[in-house]
């Protein structure tokens, strides 16, 4: 989704982008952006702004891990989803999220699952 006025997008994204110089990249930042962006239903910049993060090893906080994940799974990546979980391993953000919300553990099995369908009807086609 993409917000057009007067010829300049309104996206957390853009604007981020737009004043590169005078905003600054950090975790803190991109991590109320990405919850800010969900919130305002703009999927794309939430995978933006991830990119973004690790771009920069950036280690964000549970909340915007966990924002990434349920949009990685509702655009159906469940590549980028796996990936996702397994940074918040890396980071130490893995256990406390699922205590919080056991669905974030149902959504890395549904996008294995996914992974595991799509090799196997790969490996049939050859």
């Amino acid at each position: 989704t993409a917000f057009i006025v007067d010829g300049m997008q309104l996206s957390y994204l853009a604007f981020m982008l737009r004043y590169r110089e005078i905003v600054t990249w950090d975790a803190w930042t991109i991590e109320r952006a990405i919850v800010r962006a969900r919130t305002s239903g703009l999927q794309a910049d939430v995978v933006a702004l991830l990119a973004e993060a690790d771009s920069r090893n950036l280690v964000l906080n549970s909340a915007a891990y966990v924002v990434s994940l349920c949009v990685l799974d509702e655009v159906g990546d469940p590549s980028a989803v796996v990936a996702c979980a397994e940074r918040m391993k890396a980071n130490g953000g893995w256990e406390k999220s699922v205590s919080k919300d056991p669905e974030v553990q149902e959504v890395l099995n549904r996008a294995s699952a996914k992974l595991q369908e799509d090799a196997l009807a790969t490996d049939r086609d050859q």
